[in-house]
């Protein structure tokens, strides 16, 4: 297989592992671009899913907005008609939303125009 000597040039404390669960670390810092039907979708199932998060979502927008149909977990049996018009379809995706407690992360009038990795400092 390999030598993990060869590999790290004999510095093993990159393979430290630390017996702490990943909770009692500082909060993992996650932005979501866009709170349309994956931004919202990403946010109910991470804050379902973990725990001691920073979580914050940026929407150009002023309203959370999208062109999906509906979300599996979050079915919409009044549709108006098959194709639900565009401000019907808003209107779920806010209730939903709201619903799953999405909307206290959400910025809506906030524009990402670059992220930019400083390898030095470690920080977008």
């Amino acid at each position: 297989m390999g030598d993990i000597a060869n590999q790290t040039n004999g510095n093993f404390d990159e393979f430290t592992i630390k017996d702490a669960p990943v909770e009692n670390q500082r909060p993992l810092k996650v932005v979501i671009i866009g709170a349309g039907f994956s931004g919202i979708h990403s946010t109910i199932r991470i804050t379902q899913r973990l725990r001691n998060i920073d979580l914050t979502v940026y929407e150009t927008n002023e309203e959370i907005s999208g062109v999906c149909y509906q979300f599996s977990f979050a079915p919409n049996p009044y549709w108006s008609s098959l194709y639900a018009p565009g401000p019907e379809i808003r209107a779920y995706m806010q209730e939903v939303a709201e619903r799953f407690g999405a909307t206290r992360y959400i910025k809506t009038s906030h524009k990402v125009t670059s992220a930019i990795w400083d390898a030095e400092k470690k920080l977008w």
